[in-house]
């Protein structure tokens, strides 16, 4: 059995005989709530950094799908390398529960190679944070998701033509000897 110092003992048996206040009876009925409430924000914290998280991949898949490279590409080529990379950005975070199907993440793009040069690509994904205390509660996880969009242009293949007039008349000269 723990010993407890002398002085210690005597302060619980004080605090425990003494029938003056109600502060202990009111601080043992809120520590419960405090504490749920402390779990659901720690919960709520670790859902929110994991949506950043995927936010950023959510972007640089995006961004990959526009890239200079891709832009030479078929618009089913960009997508499935966008995807193949947000899939791989996150793989293995803790505390997430990500099912990667044909429509998570859902990567539509738009324009691409041709007369308008430009594609557009948008990045949607959900995904769900587990909670560790709000789970007391039943809830056992966290919707998250996100959307991310980027649009490219490709400068115009521009033919041009540079006409030099050498002849005497424009003042240039036209021979070694001028």
């Amino acid at each position: 059995m723990l010993k407890l110092p002398a002085a210690m003992m005597a302060f619980w048996r004080r605090l425990r005989d003494d029938r003056r206040g109600n502060v202990l009876m009111i601080l043992g009925f809120s520590i419960i709530p405090l504490t749920l409430a402390t779990g659901m924000a720690v919960d709520y914290a670790r859902a929110a950094r994991l949506q950043t998280k995927l936010n950023a991949a959510a972007d640089a898949a995006a961004l990959l799908a526009v890239s200079k490279q891709m832009m030479l590409q078929t618009n089913n080529t960009a997508k499935a390398a966008a995807v193949n990379f947000f899939n791989s950005q996150t793989i293995n975070q803790p505390g997430l529960i990500y099912t990667s199907t044909s429509s998570n993440p859902q990567v539509d793009i738009t324009g691409g190679v041709g007369a308008s040069n430009t594609r557009t690509a948008v990045v949607t994904y959900t995904a769900n944070s587990t909670n560790a205390f709000s789970g007391v509660l039943g809830m056992s996880s966290v919707a998250i998701g996100g959307t991310s969009t980027a649009t490219s242009s490709q400068a115009p293949n521009i033919d041009f033509y540079v006409m030099f007039d050498t002849s005497p008349s424009m003042l240039l000269p036209a021979t070694t000897a001028g």
